[in-house]
């Protein structure tokens, strides 16, 4: 019987620690790509946006410091839509409307795509149900 060791080895632990640290790694990433992207945001050409949402995307939307600020913005933003002070009310009130408008386009999107998912696999149980043998 040939004891050598397999090439593999070496690659597959590697694979499986890298596939185990992963999620870690991801978040690290991405709280980096954030933290990067706020003050190159700032620039008179806004280069750190595209870093902030690729660090959105990495960290997660599900993640609970992500809905945190989320449902905060939400509430900063009805609060500048409620201020007295013209210009910041005006600003407030038509920045909180996109913020409506592009969640309710978002949830449209999510129904939608949900929807198509659920055709296309009653398509294959049906499918599958007319090919299975009788």
């Amino acid at each position: 019987m040939d004891r050598t060791p397999h090439k593999h080895t070496a690659l597959s632990l590697l694979r499986a620690a890298v596939i185990a640290a992963w999620p870690i790694v991801r978040q690290v990433l991405g709280w980096c790509c954030i933290i990067v992207g706020f003050p190159l945001f700032m620039l008179p050409i806004p280069v750190g946006l595209p870093i902030i949402l690729v660090g959105v995307f990495l960290v997660g939307t599900r993640n609970w410091v992500m809905r945190w600020l989320r449902v905060h913005m939400r509430i900063g933003l009805r609060r500048w839509a409620r201020a007295s002070t013209p210009i910041i009310g005006d600003v407030g009130g038509w920045l909180f409307r996109r913020q409506q408008g592009f969640a309710r386009s978002w949830r449209r999107y999510k129904r939608a795509r949900a929807a198509r998912r659920q055709e296309r696999l009653h398509a294959e149980q049906q499918r599958a149900f007319k090919d299975a043998p009788k």
